[in-house]
């Protein structure tokens, strides 16, 4: 430790021991060791503070629509932007026959996406039954 004294530069000894400081010569005030018992009161006393139910539930809720893009991006093959992309896609006319449309997603990727729904609500569903059953937990 360094000190400045009238624009001098004074070099201080510090001795650290597990129990106390010193500095200069100067003993800090030794604390005795805790009991086990006091140990056990002070873990009592403290416990972990958990975020609150709501922001649980309202993380969960907003992380879905990520969840689902992700694995549908997976496993269609589609990078961000074309999902986005074939997302706000309308069905177009067919150019050699007026009255047919060409789907903008084929009926094998809608149902691929189907699919990726309800397993992605299915896992949501089951962290959500997680915190419906935390009061149960809490009162017990």
């Amino acid at each position: 430790m360094e000190n400045r004294t009238e624009g001098l530069l004074v070099k201080m000894p510090i001795s650290v021991s597990p129990n106390n400081v010193t500095m200069n010569g100067d003993t800090a005030n030794e604390n005795p060791p805790e009991s086990t018992e006091q140990k056990k009161r002070k873990r009592k006393r403290y416990r972990p503070i958990m975020p609150s139910i709501l922001y649980n539930i309202y993380t969960l809720a907003e992380s879905f629509p990520n969840k689902f893009r992700d694995r549908v991006c997976a496993e269609c093959s589609w990078s961000i932007p074309t999902f986005y992309r074939k997302m706000r896609m309308l069905d177009k006319v067919s150019i050699k026959d007026k009255t047919k449309r060409v789907p903008s997603i084929s009926n094998a990727e809608k149902e691929r996406i189907i699919h990726i729904f309800d397993e992605v609500h299915a896992e949501t569903r089951a962290q959500y039954d997680e915190y419906r059953q935390l009061p149960n937990k809490l009162a017990s």
